[in-house]
């Protein structure tokens, strides 16, 4: 299953066939008003699984640190950024923006400054740190900023984005802590995120 789980058939795979499946029935299931945002996601998470997938041409750990980073930071913007519209904030995509630098920035400034050691040694805590920090920070917007006279909508997103990121810290912990098999079950959360997040969009469209 690790094995599985290191190639292609994962990643970009998982990736390529959920979104294949979503622009097939693109006309159909996808609202109008969401059909700029969904058509500018897909094409983001195809290249996002196709850089930092099986297939990633950059070899160079530099390059491609770089390309998972930007994609991570994509990811996360593409959340606030619909909550941020639902919320009918004057200018969504800016807020979504600053609000999807902080928890990178902030992690750099643990591994970079504050306490850089533990990243050293592990890598996986690089992952378990972000995801953690996400949660963190992602529910206190929640209590403080979105949640007060939330759509359904909006609390659906906020709940699958919520039970996807605790996912990945969950399974990053039994990694971290020794637990190597554990690896296959981000096969669950990596769906979620590659594919699972659109569809939920799309199909839960204020309804």
């Amino acid at each position: 299953m690790n094995a599985f789980y290191q190639s292609a058939w994962h990643h970009p795979g998982f990736a390529w066939l959920g979104n294949a499946l979503l622009i097939v029935a693109f006309s159909r299931v996808v609202p109008k008003e969401l059909r700029r945002y969904t058509a500018l996601a897909i094409v983001t998470i195809l290249l996002d699984a196709f850089f930092t997938g099986a297939f990633n041409p950059f070899t160079q750990h530099g390059v491609a640190q770089a390309f998972s980073i930007a994609f991570v930071i994509l990811g996360d913007l593409r959340y606030f950024y619909l909550v941020e519209r639902d919320r009918e904030t004057r200018n969504p995509f800016l807020v979504a923006t600053l609000l999807a630098f902080i928890v990178p920035l902030t992690q750099t400034a643990i591994m970079e400054w504050i306490y850089p050691a533990p990243f050293i040694a592990d890598r996986r805590l690089i992952f378990l740190s972000y995801e953690a920090l996400f949660v963190l920070f992602s529910s206190l917007l929640w209590v403080f900023r979105h949640g007060v006279g939330a759509s359904r909508w909006r609390s659906g997103l906020f709940a699958f984005e919520i039970v996807q990121y605790v996912l990945w810290c969950s399974i990053d912990v039994l990694i971290v802590s020794g637990h190597e098999w554990a690896l296959v079950l981000r096969l669950l959360p990596n769906a979620l995120y590659y594919a699972g997040f659109l569809w939920f969009v799309v199909l839960s469209w204020r309804r």
